[in-house]
C-alpha cells in the first residue's frame, strides 16, 4: 500500500467511529422525542422529586434508597433551569448513551486495534439494552457514562498524573449517584497497587486516584 493510500485508508477510518455515533445518536434521538414522549420509568421521577425537596430545604426528611444525592440534586437543578424534567431526563440518557457508543471505539482501541475497536463499537450500537437506556427518562445513563469516561483514561498505555485525576473525578461523580461508581474505584484501586513492581510509584498512584476520589465524593 503506497503512501498516498495509507494515508486516505487512516483518514477514512477514524471518520468512521464518529460517523456511527453521530448515526446512532440521530436515529435514537427521533425514536425518543418522536415515537417514545412519554415517561415509562418511575425511577426518573423518584429521583427529580427528591432532588427537588432536597434544594427546597427540606433534605433532612429525604430518604433515598441504594443511590446518593447528586443525582437527584444535578437533575432536580437542571429542572429549574431548563422548567422542563422530562426534556431534561430524556436528553441525558441520549447524550450520556451516544458518548457510551464513542467511548466504547476507543477504550477498545486502547487496549486491541482499530478493527476490533469498530466491531465493538457496532456491538454496542445494535445493543438492545443501551438502546432502551437511549429512550427513557431514566437516572442510571449518566452513572454508566462516567465509568466508560474513566476506562478511556485508566486503558491509556501512557497514564499520566492528569488521566489519573480525571479518572478519580469521574468515579467521585459517578459515585456521588449511584454506588456502582464505587466499586469500579476499588478495583482501579487494586489494579494500580498490583500493576507491575515498582512498589512507590504504585502506591502514589493509587494516593492520587484515592485522594481526588474522596474529595469529589466529599
Amino acid at each position: 500500500m503506497s503512501t498516498k493510500n495509507s494515508f486516505v485508508y487512516t483518514a477514512k477510518s477514524k471518520k468512521i467511529p464518529i460517523f456511527v455515533t453521530l448515526a446512532y445518536f440521530l436515529v435514537f434521538s427521533y425514536v425518543s422525542f418522536f415515537h417514545h414522549d412519554y415517561w415509562f420509568e418511575a425511577d426518573g421521577i423518584f429521583f427529580l422529586n427528591w432532588g427537588q425537596q432536597i434544594l427546597s430545604g427540606n433534605g433532612e426528611n429525604v430518604m433515598i434508597t441504594n443511590a446518593n444525592i447528586g443525582g437527584p440534586v444535578l437533575y432536580a437543578y437542571l429542572t429549574s433551569v431548563f422548567h422542563d424534567a422530562f426534556l431534561v431526563m430524556k436528553s441525558i440518557s441520549i447524550l450520556g448513551c451516544t458518548g457510551i457508543v464513542f467511548l466504547s471505539y476507543f477504550i477498545t482501541k486502547n487496549i486491541f486495534n482499530s478493527k476490533i475497536a469498530l466491531t465493538v463499537q457496532l456491538f454496542f450500537v445494535f445493543t438492545s439494552q443501551l438502546g432502551l437506556l437511549s429512550i427513557l427518562a431514566f437516572n442510571e445513563v449518566l452513572v454508566l457514562f462516567l465509568i466508560f469516561f474513566s476506562f478511556y483514561f485508566i486503558t491509556k498505555k501512557q497514564l499520566k498524573i492528569t488521566d489519573i485525576v480525571i479518572v478519580g473525578i469521574s468515579l467521585g461523580l459517578a459515585s456521588s449517584i449511584r454506588f456502582q461508581g464505587f466499586i469500579v474505584f476499588v478495583s482501579f484501586l487494586i489494579f494500580f497497587l498490583i500493576q507491575n513492581k515498582k512498589i512507590s510509584l504504585n502506591l502514589k498512584h493509587a494516593l492520587i486516584l484515592a485522594s481526588v476520589f474522596l474529595l469529589v465524593l466529599s
